[in-house]
């Protein structure tokens, strides 16, 4: 088998090549058991790396105002001295200023109204909105 490993099936990785044992060689092993019998051989598993995928960053929105980033972060904000609390917040995309944020016990709707009142009323309506696309419902603790 480890003489298969190293010449007809270089290269294969062990699922790959567990697969192939038992269907072309009727060599029954559970992926497990060949990887213990070439790492004991001092076989080293295959392991390609794909290659790195190109990421452009964006640009920012060039004037304060146009594009507000909202989330929520739940964390031990209080750090032990109280309950476990969710920052709900937004960053103006130009300037990276948050106008407003505020603790809520979790990350629900009115939070979120709270949110784009207070930021409205302090620096008016944003011409467009960013949010990660969660769905806002109780914490499943």
């Amino acid at each position: 088998m480890v003489e298969l490993a190293t010449s007809t099936y270089a290269g294969f990785n062990r699922q790959h090549l567990t697969e192939k044992l038992a269907e072309d060689h009727s060599i029954v092993l559970s992926r497990p058991t060949v990887q213990r019998i070439l790492a004991t051989a001092g076989v080293a598993p295959v392991r390609r790396r794909r290659p790195a995928r190109h990421r452009q960053r964006r640009d920012r929105y060039p004037r304060e105002g146009m594009l507000l980033q909202v989330d929520g972060s739940r964390d031990d904000w209080l750090e032990g001295r109280g309950p476990y609390l969710t920052l709900i917040g937004g960053i103006d995309d130009a300037t990276g200023l948050v106008p407003w944020a505020c603790f809520r016990e979790q990350e629900d709707a009115q939070g979120y109204f709270q949110l784009f009142r207070e930021v409205v009323r302090r620096r008016g309506i944003p011409m467009a909105v960013y949010s990660d696309q969660h769905s806002i419902g109780p914490d499943p603790l």
